[in-house]
């Protein structure tokens, strides 16, 4: 495994992240014990940076991610997230998961469906004392007393643009709670701003093939300053890699014998400026799948 320095901070992250918003999830076809020997095994070969958020799986990725790793605390870095709510019969369904979970197994469209319903009724609080509250309750089921990262989930411009906020995760910082804090930006054009905040360590984007030869000036301008990068959905256009379409190539890269995805992955891996790229991996084969992309 390759390390890179999340930027200015003190963390050594993993290039490879572990995205978790479904390992917890109703839409998750595999089982409990399946997911946490993936979680075991991405440790074992090297991943430290797990990412995750109050509402994924109605706060069990969080619990999942503080039992397994409650003996090796030191060792990863734990970033999650708040901002999104869910509502009150969205909270319950943890309660009836192991029951609905092996129906929706077998039935992928009606899966895909309940993922997308989840994402049009999203709603936002950004309130301080909530916002507070929430990375109080992340913790409990991390397992922890303090988190290494904690990012706004998607803010909007106006919350980004108050000061108010970063004053309470200063804080937190202060009172050891919070490591470090940064954002994670629904559009690109929302890390513009928060460049203008000096205390943010990091920003994580959505950042995909296209998009990246897109954004040379932003990446450039957030590496400079020292904010560490985390990429997500960086596989949205694998496809690229399959077709014979004209796709400017970075210097030294190589095509091999990879699936598209990871000549996806690969090609996000070698942006110099991107510190870690998450990937969501809920079993073995698809950690391995991912790993092979590294090297």
């Amino acid at each position: 495994m390759k390390y890179k320095k999340l930027g200015n901070t003190d963390m050594e992250a993993s290039i490879l992240g572990f995205g978790c918003s479904r390992i917890a999830s109703l839409t998750t076809k595999y089982s409990r014990y399946e997911i946490e020997k993936t979680l075991e095994l991405a440790f074992d070969q090297g991943i430290n940076f797990f990412d995750t958020a109050d509402i994924y799986g109605q706060g069990d990725s969080e619990k999942l991610l503080g039992k397994v790793f409650k003996q090796h605390r030191d060792n990863v870095l734990f970033c999650s997230k708040a901002g999104l709510t869910l509502s009150a019969p969205q909270q319950c369904i943890r309660y009836v998961k192991p029951f609905l979970r092996p129906c929706l197994s077998y039935l992928s469209s009606v899966s895909r469906k309940t993922t997308a319903v989840r994402k049009q009724i999203e709603r936002q609080c950004f309130r301080e004392s909530y916002i507070q509250k929430q990375i109080e309750s992340s913790l409990k089921r991390l397992n922890t007393d303090y988190m290494d990262l904690f990012l706004l989930h998607n803010p909007p411009t106006e919350i980004i643009e108050n000061s108010g906020i970063f004053e309470m995760l200063d804080n937190l910082k202060t009172k050891g709670m919070l490591r470090h804090y940064g954002v994670s930006c629904q559009e690109h054009e929302d890390a513009w701003l928060c460049l203008k905040n000096n205390n943010i360590s990091c920003l994580q984007l959505d950042l995909d093939p296209l998009k990246i030869q897109k954004s040379g000036a932003l990446l450039n301008k957030i590496s400079h300053q020292g904010v560490g990068i985390i990429a997500r959905e960086c596989l949205k256009d694998h496809h690229l890699f399959s077709a014979q379409v004209d796709v400017s190539l970075p210097s030294g890269f190589q095509k091999k014998n990879y699936s598209s995805q990871q000549h996806a992955l690969k090609y996000v891996l070698q942006d110099n400026s991107i510190n870690v790229v998450l990937v969501g991996m809920a079993c073995r084969k698809h950690l391995i799948d991912n790993l092979a992309a590294i090297g």
